[in-house]
C-alpha cells in the first residue's frame, strides 16, 4: 500500500510538471511550430495544461479516498487510467493545431490501456479451490489440479518466504500472484491476496511449493482444515 502511494504521489507531481511545462513552453509541443498559427499553439498550450493539472489533483485526490477505504486496486487504476487519459486527450487535443487527428497513435494508447486494465480483474478476483478425494483444484490464471497423493507436506505459515524476484507473475500491492524467486524456497508460487496471515503453505512430493491466502483469514483456514480431512481418508 505504501509504495502504491508513493508511486501515485510521483505519478501526480509528473502530471502537474507536464501541465505547467507546456503551459510555459507550448511551441516545444510540435517538431516544427512555424507550420502553424501560434495562437493554435498557445491555446493548444492552454488546455492541455488544464488537463494534465486536473489530472494531478484527481491523483492526489482520489489516492488520498483509496489509501482511506484501504483499496489497492483503485490506487493502482488511479495511476493507470488517469496519465492514459491525459495523453488520449493530448492527441486528440492536437488536431487544434495541425487539424489532424493522429488515429494511430490514438490506438495505440486505448489498447494499451485496456491490456493493462485486464491484469486488475486477474489479480484482484480470488480463485475457487475444489478439494476431492484424488486432487485440489485451483481456478484461475495461475490454478492448476494438484492430486492429493503427490502431496508431501499442509501447513499453515506466518509469513511469506523473502521475496528476491518476480520471475512470472502478477504483484500489485499486496497481491501477489505467479512465480517468485525467494531466499528459502527457491522458484515458488504464490496465490496471495493480503500480506496477512495465516498462509496456506502446500509442498509436492517434487519439491514444488504453493503458498495461498485469501483477503478473509478464516476462508484459508477453511480449505486447510478441507485438506487435512481428504489426506485422513
Amino acid at each position: 500500500m505504501i509504495f502504491l502511494i508513493i508511486f501515485n504521489i510521483i505519478v501526480a507531481a509528473s502530471l502537474l510538471f507536464t501541465g505547467y511545462y507546456i503551459k510555459r513552453n507550448p511551441h516545444d509541443q510540435f517538431t516544427n511550430p512555424k507550420l502553424y498559427k501560434s495562437e493554435f499553439i498557445e491555446q493548444y498550450g492552454i488546455e492541455i495544461s488544464k488537463a494534465f493539472k486536473f489530472a494531478g489533483i484527481f491523483v492526489i485526490v482520489f489516492s488520498f479516498v483509496t489509501f482511506l477505504i484501504n483499496s489497492e486496486i483503485l490506487l493502482f487504476s488511479t495511476s493507470v487510467v488517469v496519465p492514459f487519459g491525459a495523453g488520449i486527450y493530448a492527441l486528440i487535443k492536437r488536431k487544434i493545431v495541425t487539424q489532424k487527428t493522429s488515429t494511430f497513435a490514438i490506438i495505440f494508447l486505448t489498447a494499451t490501456l485496456i491490456l493493462l486494465m485486464s491484469i486488475i480483474p486477474i489479480a484482484y478476483i480470488e480463485p475457487n479451490i475444489i478439494i476431492h478425494k484424488e486432487n485440489i483444484t485451483i481456478s484461475g490464471v495461475y490454478g492448476e489440479s494438484i492430486p492429493l497423493d503427490q502431496i508431501s507436506h499442509v501447513q499453515l505459515i506466518e509469513a511469506t518466504p523473502k521475496i528476491k524476484l518476480r520471475t512470472n507473475g502478477i504483484a500489485i500491492g499486496e497481491i501477489k500472484k505467479g512465480y517468485f524467486s525467494t531466499d528459502t524456497l527457491g522458484n515458488i508460487k504464490l496465490i496471495v491476496h493480503k500480506d496477512k496471515k495465516p498462509f496456506l503453505h502446500i509442498e509436492t512430493e517434487n519439491k514444488r511449493h504453493i503458498i495461498i491466502n485469501f483477503r478473509d483469514p478464516n476462508k484459508t483456514l477453511v480449505i486447510y482444515n478441507s485438506i487435512m480431512q481428504y489426506r485422513k481418508q
